[in-house]
């Protein structure tokens, strides 16, 4: 989905480097999410039970909206 690959890559070029030590794992797990989970998390209003995925989640839509 179009619009997914737009928000990862603003966040890839803009945002990486703000996940903490722990975090880039959670972002790896992330990435091997289907595109309507992922739509779900990023673009929708659909929350996810794992905290860390929550934080990994906001660094993304901050970074790809600035």
């Amino acid at each position: 989905m179009l619009e997914l690959d737009l928000l990862l890559l603003g966040f890839v070029e803009n945002g990486l480097d703000t996940l903490d030590q722990d975090e880039p794992p959670v972002f790896e797990r992330l990435l091997e999410m289907s595109d309507q989970v992922l739509q779900g998390w990023l673009l929708g209003d659909v929350v996810p039970t794992e905290k860390q995925m929550v934080s990994v989640i906001r660094k993304i839509r901050t970074a790809a909206w600035h």
